[in-house]
C-alpha cells in the first residue's frame, strides 16, 4: 500500500486539526488535495476534517479496505460495526460455522463469498477462452496469409532456379538456399507477430483492464518455432515440384 502523505501534522487531542487518509479512487472522484477540509455528518454531528495523506488500495484483495480512515480518539463514540473476515476451505465446515454463528448472533450477518468468487471466475475463464479463440484465430488467419504469400511467389523462384540450375547448380544446394530463405522469412515473421501481440496485451492489460501482466514466454517461443516450420515446409512443397524437373522441361511449358 502505497502512501502521499503531509507529515507536517500531529493529532495529539481532541482540540488538534483532524486529518484523515483517503483513497486514490475517492481523491479523484472528489477532486481532493492534501491539507483540503472536509465536513462529515456523523448522526447529526457534524466534523471538520483535513486530507492528511492518500492511499492506494488494492480492491482486487479480499480484505476489509476502507476510502477513508480516521485516527483513534474520533469516532469512538459513533454508532459502529465490526467486520471479520475468515477463510474455511471446506464447504461443509462453512456451512456449519455460519450456521452456528447466526443461532448465537442473530445480528451478526453472515456473507458467504466462496459463490461469488466462484462466479467471478466462471467469468474470467469466459473472456480468457474469447481471447484465445481470437488469438488462435488470428495466428490461423496469419498463417493462410502466409501460406498464400509463398505459394504466389512460386512465378519468382521458378525463374530463378531455373537460372541457377542453368548455371550448374545442384539440387542439394537449391534446396539449402530455399531452406535458409524461408527459415529467415518465417523467424522473422514469427518475431514480428511476437513482439506486436506482446506490445498489445501488455497496452490492454495494464490501461484498459488495470491489472499486472505477466507474459507466457514459453507459448510465445512454441508459436514462433511453429510458425518458422510451417513457413519451411510451405516454401518445400512449392519449390520441391520446381526441383524435381529440369530446366529445359520447365521452360517448354512456359512458351
Amino acid at each position: 500500500m502505497r502512501f502521499l502523505s503531509d507529515t507536517n501534522y500531529k493529532v495529539s487531542g481532541k482540540s488538534d486539526s483532524i486529518f484523515i487518509s483517503v483513497s486514490e479512487g475517492l481523491k479523484r472522484g472528489l477532486q481532493l488535495n492534501l491539507k483540503d477540509e472536509i465536513i462529515w455528518d456523523v448522526q447529526g454531528v457534524p466534523i471538520k476534517t483535513y486530507v492528511g495523506s492518500v492511499r492506494e488500495v488494492d480492491w482486487r484483495r479480499v480484505q476489509t479496505n476502507f476510502m477513508v480512515v480516521f485516527p483513534p480518539g474520533v469516532l469512538e463514540g459513533a454508532p459502529q460495526f465490526f467486520v471479520l473476515v475468515c477463510k474455511i476451505d471446506d464447504k461443509g465446515t462453512s456451512a456449519s460455522f455460519q450456521q452456528e454463528l447466526v443461532k448465537k448472533f442473530p445480528n451478526v450477518s453472515a456473507i458467504d463469498l466462496t459463490l461469488i468468487l466462484a462466479t467471478l471466475d466462471g467469468i474470467f475463464d469466459k473472456i480468457a477462452l474469447v481471447i484465445r479463440f481470437m488469438a488462435i484465430f488470428s495466428v490461423l488467419t496469419g498463417l493462410f496469409v502466409l501460406s498464400g504469400a509463398v505459394i504466389n511467389s512460386k512465378y519468382a523462384r521458378l525463374k530463378e532456379n531455373i537460372l541457377l540450375r542453368t548455371l550448374g547448380a545442384l539440387q542439394k544446394q537449391l534446396l539449402q538456399m530455399t531452406i535458409i530463405e524461408y527459415s529467415y522469412l518465417g523467424i522473422f515473421a514469427g518475431l514480428t507477430g511476437s513482439l506486436l501481440a506482446l506490445i498489445a496485451s501488455w497496452g490492454l492489460s495494464i490501461f484498459f483492464f488495470e491489472i499486472l501482466f505477466f507474459p507466457d514466454f514459453i507459448s510465445l517461443i512454441i508459436i514462433w518455432i511453429s510458425v518458422t516450420a510451417i513457413t519451411v515446409f510451405v516454401g518445400w512443397i512449392n519449390t520441391k515440384s520446381i526441383l524435381n524437373k529440369s530446366p529445359l522441361e520447365i521452360l517448354r511449358k512456359e512458351v
